[in-house]
């Protein structure tokens, strides 16, 4: 009988959760880059602190949700915050987008290498049946597919929603500390990139009159603009250069012809470890006059560097510093 009363209710949830399921919403790596130094993290101060547990956390939308005791099962349904619990020392039971993300990011692969992650589907499509399988005591969510998917989730585990932060890699520690009960571990994490960044602005000094930029190609003849914060910003960043009005052209795409208008001197592509489809468009790239007059090609200043470096997490910031550091090397 409880076997077939728990396929009832994973049926019923299931059709709910594909009834008001949509497309997920685009990332946004490339909010743009701020020349002014970077702001104080917000707390945010509607935490129960009588005791460490139980906790009322408030989340994204202003909804008061009662942790009873610290997680020990979480579940991450926002693959640009992944990183973010391993930081923390609380690797998620499972989450979405795990093949492609979790998986396929070189920032992951010692992780994995130990701890599983049950693969969910995706954000807009969470598979309701493996979740409950996996009976999580807690569901942290993007707050753009609440609307979808959050009164599914609550009839599972308490369930926070979390925003897209962008380019603030710290608030999102801040508030995991909050909800995990590890605000000095958050606090320690956010000094120890703090310092790698400094230091690697340091050792980068001596390219103060070079430019950089960082695309991903969609083919031999079209490629993206990544605006990264992290290798731009002159007081919380690396400080690098970028060529022309680079800056001004986070995510868009540009011809070849564009790309030489740059001219960067440094040019680091993004490398997807699950397919070898860049290195395939270099090669068709070897023979094309425009592309061999590129500044980065004619000096063998052409990295590959793996998308982890793309994303904007902590993780991701401490990776790419040092790909950054050891291409240059």
């Amino acid at each position: 009988m409880k076997k077939f009363m728990g396929f009832i209710v994973s049926a019923v949830l299931l059709v709910g959760l594909l009834a008001g399921c949509a497309k997920a919403p685009e990332e946004t790596n490339n909010i743009p880059v701020s020349e002014s130094p970077a702001p104080e993290t917000e707390t945010n101060t509607d935490i129960n602190t009588e005791s460490e547990w139980p906790r009322t956390y408030v989340d994204a939308l202003g909804r008061e949700v009662v942790i009873e005791q610290k997680p020990e099962k979480p579940v991450m349904i926002f693959f640009r915050n992944l990183e973010h619990l391993f930081v923390m020392d609380e690797p998620p039971v499972a989450g979405t987008e795990v093949v492609d993300v979790y998986n396929g990011w070189e920032v992951f692969k010692p992780y994995a290498e130990t701890h599983e992650v049950i693969d969910l589907g995706s954000m807009s499509a969470v598979n309701i049946e493996r979740l409950l399988e996996v009976e999580p005591d807690l569901i942290l969510v993007y707050s753009g597919t609440y609307e979808k998917v959050g009164e599914q989730l609550e009839k599972i585990a308490p369930t926070i929603a979390v925003n897209n932060y962008g380019d603030d890699w710290q608030t999102p520690l801040v508030e995991y500390g909050k909800i995990f009960g590890k605000e000095d571990k958050a606090q320690e994490e956010i000094h120890k990139l703090k310092v790698q960044l400094k230091e690697g602005a340091e050792k980068l000094a001596s390219y103060s009159d070079k430019t950089f930029a960082f695309l991903s190609m969609e083919s031999s003849k079209e490629f993206t603009v990544y605006v990264l914060d992290f290798v731009y910003n002159k007081e919380a960043g690396l400080g690098l250069n970028a060529p022309g009005d680079y800056l001004d052209k986070g995510r868009t795409t540009i011809s070849l012809e564009g790309i030489a208008e740059f001219n960067p001197d440094y040019l680091f592509i993004y490398n997807n470890a699950l397919n070898d489809m860049d290195e395939s468009y270099i090669e068709e790239l070897s023979n094309n006059s425009v592309w061999n007059s590129l500044e980065a090609v004619k000096n063998n200043n052409v990295h590959l560097i793996d998308r982890s470096a793309f994303s904007g997490g902590p993780l991701s910031i401490s990776y790419g510093i040092d790909a950054i550091l050891e291409a240059l090397k």
